[in-house]
């Protein structure tokens, strides 16, 4: 009886890392749904497999730019009175992947009389903040992942505000 009890457990064992085998197999074989199927998820409607469109990189003044005087010329984020800079966030477990956010430039408010910041410890510059529905990856099944929905924020640009009464 003793020498049946170690091969059950020897049996158990080999089970054990037969099936821990089969996980990582299962796991490696694992392949995200097509850009057509994550679009369909994603938005509720049936596309015809549109690819995603390349996230354009702005590698222009990234810090504070001083006043918008004189900037008519310029792309809005650049002569706000909050400047802020487009990025690109990247998160592989999401979908979409790459999400366009504005960073606010500035700590400070800029005054266009004066050329300047406009020093005033209750006013700053915050981002506008915007709710939008993503995808998350999740457990692989049948070896597809699946995908939940989820709301993220993304910072769509920069305003001067006054700080929130405490």
């Amino acid at each position: 009886m003793r020498i049946k009890r170690n091969a059950d457990a020897s049996n158990l064992d080999q089970a054990d890392t037969a099936t821990e085998e089969a996980d990582a197999t299962a796991t490696e074989a694992c392949r995200d749904p097509s850009e057509g199927e994550l679009h369909e998820m994603l938005h509720g409607i049936t596309g015809s497999g549109t690819e995603r469109n390349e996230i354009k990189h702005s590698y222009l003044n990234n810090t504070c730019p001083g006043s918008p005087l004189n900037r008519y010329q310029e792309p809005l984020k650049s002569r706000a009175l909050c400047p802020f800079v487009m990025e690109t966030d990247t998160d592989v477990e999401r979908y979409p992947q790459d999400i366009l956010s504005a960073r606010c430039a500035c700590p400070d408010c800029i005054n266009p009389y004066i050329n300047d910041f406009i020093r005033n410890p209750g006013v700053d510059c915050k981002p506008v903040v915007r709710e939008m529905e993503t995808l998350r990856r999740g457990q692989c099944v049948g070896g597809v992942y699946r995908y939940e929905k989820q709301t993220t924020k993304v910072p769509v640009a920069c305003v001067c505000a006054r700080r929130l009464a405490v």
